[in-house]
């Protein structure tokens, strides 16, 4: 595949985006705390993990599939998912993990902030 002659040359147009490109500082202090994190046993051994389930499932690079995470009975398993359809799961969805239902609590939620606003 194509290296992406884009890539680095445009920022993003969310506000954090849009944040980090002005103020080099703030996004030195992030990159630094990302490299930390990133090189903690727990995120290695996750990474190594993940790329074991790519393999097993007989993923490669370009072909438009992610290795989702199910659990199922307390244990994680890897399916292969369409990348667009495994962008996290709502509220009681099946395969919703802790971290998906709070980063998306369901559109009920988000309808109340908005009416809050108004």
């Amino acid at each position: 595949m194509a290296r992406n002659n884009n890539a680095g040359k445009f920022t993003g147009k969310s506000k954090s985006s849009k944040f980090y490109a002005k103020n080099p500082k703030a996004r030195a202090k992030k990159n630094a705390l990302n490299k930390k994190l990133n090189a903690t046993p727990s995120a290695i051994k996750k990474r190594g993990e993940e790329n074991k389930a790519r393999v097993d499932l007989g993923l490669s690079k370009g072909d438009g599939m992610d290795a989702s995470a199910k659990v199922v009975n307390g244990k994680t398993v890897y399916v292969a998912e369409s990348s667009s359809k495994n962008r996290g799961k709502t509220g009681d969805a099946a395969g919703a993990s802790k971290g998906d239902k709070n980063s998306r609590p369901g559109k009920s939620i988000y309808a109340k902030m908005k009416k809050k606003k108004k």
